[in-house]
């Protein structure tokens, strides 16, 4: 191929046409969206703090379930079958318990609140070279 045909020059002034309409209007919503986005209240403080009350309370699990797991230890140097006891098996379902306390709160964490966007970030509307029209 040494040149583009009609048809096919025809077919890319049409593409291009329409990447540039298609381009502005994605432009247009993201100013859009960040100009709403401006709008909502900031609530990245609350979600640190959110988070940081969140990581207290499961600091605070693994301390409890830590001295849990103590005690049982105590009692098993104490006696071997000591698990196999009423006792022991209450201790261990107390410490369960505490552990699901603790993979739970890690479930509350929060990620990233909405940020807002940038049209940077697009690509630019491609160009046929002039040396790709003709050769």
């Amino acid at each position: 191929m040494k040149a583009l045909n009609e048809e096919q020059l025809q077919r890319y002034k049409e593409l291009r046409e329409a990447v540039e309409e298609s381009k502005g209007e994605i432009e247009q919503a993201i100013e859009e969206y960040n100009s709403a986005l401006e709008e909502l209240p900031n609530i990245d403080g609350t979600v640190d703090e959110f988070n940081q009350t969140v990581a207290d309370f499961n600091e605070f699990c693994t301390e409890v379930a830590g001295d849990i797991e103590t005690y049982c230890e105590e009692r098993r140097e104490d006696n071997e079958d000591w698990d196999e006891t009423s006792e022991g098996e209450k201790c261990q379902q107390w410490f369960d318990t505490w552990e699901e306390e603790m993979d739970e709160a890690d479930s509350y964490l929060l990620g990233e609140t909405a940020r807002p966007l940038s049209a940077n970030g697009l690509p630019k509307t491609p160009t046929l070279p002039t040396s790709l029209t003709a050769l």
